[in-house]
């Protein structure tokens, strides 16, 4: 339980959901794959993924990608 700490909850919001919106069309993600990708970008979060779908989108919108292929967490 000491980990909890470390976690954030985020709110889906009207942001959020317009940035997943702006992200489909530019990346073509699915909608829960751009919800992810846009939560992270909206509040400034780390996102840690196995799915490569999330390579190229997160780097072109400025969000850092942890992932155990590239280890690139801060």
């Amino acid at each position: 339980m000491e980990y909890i700490g470390q976690f954030k909850v985020a709110e889906i919001n009207d942001v959020v959901l317009e940035t997943a919106s702006e992200i489909i069309k530019r990346y073509g993600l699915l909608p829960n794959d751009a919800i992810i990708l846009a939560t992270a970008k909206v509040y400034g979060m780390t996102l840690a993924t196995l799915d490569s779908d999330f390579e190229i989108p997160a780097k072109s919108e400025n969000v850092e990608l942890y992932s155990s292929r590239h280890q690139s967490c801060p």
